[in-house]
């Protein structure tokens, strides 16, 4: 009896963890540049980078592939 009560209760606490792991599993979705959060971020933390002809070709395209993140970020559709 004590063995299928201590059964009974792992198997509810598994169910419970397994529960609240699925509702981490949810998709986050880009909101507008009107986020203030998003606003903060753009305005501190990422920035279009500059480049120049003396850079190598590689340097040059990970700053254009960076500054089109941000474009796509920070500017986002209108």
């Amino acid at each position: 009896m004590l063995c299928r009560t201590i059964t009974r209760t792992l198997l509810m606490l598994l169910m419970l963890v397994a529960a609240s792991m699925l509702t981490a599993c949810g998709t986050m979705t880009l909101i507008g540049a009107t986020d203030p959060v998003k606003r903060d971020v753009c305005s501190k933390v990422f920035g279009p980078v500059t480049y120049s002809s003396r850079d190598t070709p590689e340097t040059q395209l990970q700053a254009r592939r960076n500054n089109a993140a941000y474009d796509s970020y920070c500017k986002g559709k209108k």
